[in-house]
């Protein structure tokens, strides 16, 4: 969506250059995002020096408990997770200089430290992703079949104690109440709380339960489904069979919510309920 950045107003025509300008609607709808991978990353000094680390490791649980067959597969939904929260993927091409990767490699204990190796088993078993002020590595251990992973979080990039953050409040009209209500967001310029990210990769690899994921630095991905009514219905027998087979769809729904519970604990709750 980088067009979204700079498109073409229609309110009024610059002399000058013959331009369009206007509101920027798209940039304020959809603002522009960031592409997937880049090529820049700190050096190696400047991580040790800049930033601190955090560490821990990975062992693929292959019980029910875990959805992934194969170490690759575990390690690839690690990275589409920080994606989705706005990292970015360092492009470890042959355009790297082997001597910056290699410092990358002893700088995380990888077992592919050998820089000698070839160029593809390294780039297949080591990746980098960067927030800028947050950087990840995560690297896989084809011996001991483990996923290792290092979180250096820049040491100028987080938020001061004292700091309550830009307070943003609006008018919210509310159809229901048929008035305007006034809501807050507070914004940070760092994670505020900081993400955890070992609890949740503990999740994923079926280390740990779904019921035991309590931190609010967490905040899992959620469906909502809506069941619209059939327009034709009309008579008072038609109403309450459509609601019987909503009651018989919310029985079924509960059942195999409490069967995937006892099976591997990975649902907290078993319950649906209709609004």
């Amino acid at each position: 969506r980088w067009s979204h950045v700079f498109p073409a107003g229609k309110n009024w025509k610059s002399l000058d250059y013959g331009s369009d300008f206007g509101l920027n609607w798209k940039s304020l709808t959809q603002p522009a995002i960031l592409p997937m991978n880049t090529d820049y990353i700190p050096g190696a000094e400047n991580l040790q020096d800049g930033y601190d680390e955090k560490k821990y490791s990975l062992l693929l649980h292959k019980k029910d408990s875990c959805a992934f067959l194969s170490p690759h597969a575990l390690i690839s939904e690690l990275i589409c997770q920080r994606l989705s929260q706005e990292f970015q993927l360092i492009d470890l091409s042959e355009n790297v200089v082997r001597s910056d990767l290699s410092s990358y490699l002893k700088l995380a204990h990888s077992s592919v430290a050998d820089i000698s190796k070839p160029f593809s088993e390294v780039t297949n078993s080591f990746f980098i992703l960067s927030m800028g002020h947050r950087i990840h590595f995560l690297d896989y251990d084809s011996a001991s079949e483990m996923i290792h992973v290092n979180i250096f979080r820049s040491k100028k990039g987080q938020n001061d104690d004292e700091d309550e953050g830009c307070v943003y409040a609006y008018e919210l009209w509310v159809p229901q109440l048929n008035q305007f209500q006034t809501v807050t967001q507070t914004f940070y310029q760092f994670p505020n709380p900081e993400f955890n990210w070992n609890q949740l990769d503990n999740l994923i690899a079926g280390l740990v339960s779904f019921d035991t994921l309590k931190d609010d630095a967490i905040k899992p991905k959620r469906l909502r489904f809506s069941l619209i009514p059939d327009c034709n219905i009309s008579t008072s027998l038609e109403v309450d069979e459509y609601f019987e087979k909503v009651d018989h769809l919310l029985e079924f729904i509960n059942k195999y919510c409490v069967s995937l519970s006892s099976s591997n604990s990975n649902v907290s709750d078993g319950s649906v309920s209709a609004a």
